[in-house]
């Protein structure tokens, strides 16, 4: 990491900010933490400008979708499996409906979550996990693994 202080000025930013963070908020934290932060000068960003320029010569800017992309060129990867459940909170809405209404409850989890939080019921299954009508699905904490932050 170019920047030292980037940590501690994104904790503290976090620290400032508790509660439901909207969008804004976060834009808001963004612009904190990154003022007078320069990633054009860092050694990454250039590595990676370099790497797009490469890609856009070889490619001859075409961007339709390619199977044989560079490691380099992905820039994200799933390595989890995951699947639709609905909402335990949602039970007593879904369960009168027909079952092309109730694709509109449904949510993704990670498998994992789904097989350690799941009820099933007269072939649904539904997952113990929290919404939020502003935020969606909130995974609740393992108690079992410790907090990242």
């Amino acid at each position: 990491m170019e920047d030292p202080d980037l940590l501690e000025r994104s904790y503290n930013a976090f620290q400032c900010h508790r509660g439901k963070l909207r969008e804004k908020d976060l834009i808001d934290i963004i612009e904190e933490v990154y003022k007078n932060y320069r990633i054009d000068e860092t050694k990454p960003f250039q590595d990676a400008l370099k790497v797009y320029k490469q890609t856009q010569q070889k490619r001859m800017a075409i961007f339709d979708g390619r199977f044989d992309e560079d490691e380099q060129e992905v820039t994200r990867q799933s390595k989890y499996d995951t699947i639709s459940t609905i909402p335990t909170c949602f039970f007593e809405n879904t369960i009168i409906l027909p079952p092309q209404d109730r694709k509109w409850f449904e949510v993704k989890v990670p498998l994992w979550y789904f097989m350690k939080n799941k009820k099933v019921y007269s072939g649904l299954s539904f997952c113990n996990l929290k919404y939020d009508n502003e935020i969606g699905a909130l995974l609740e904490p393992d108690e079992s693994k410790p907090n990242i932050i």
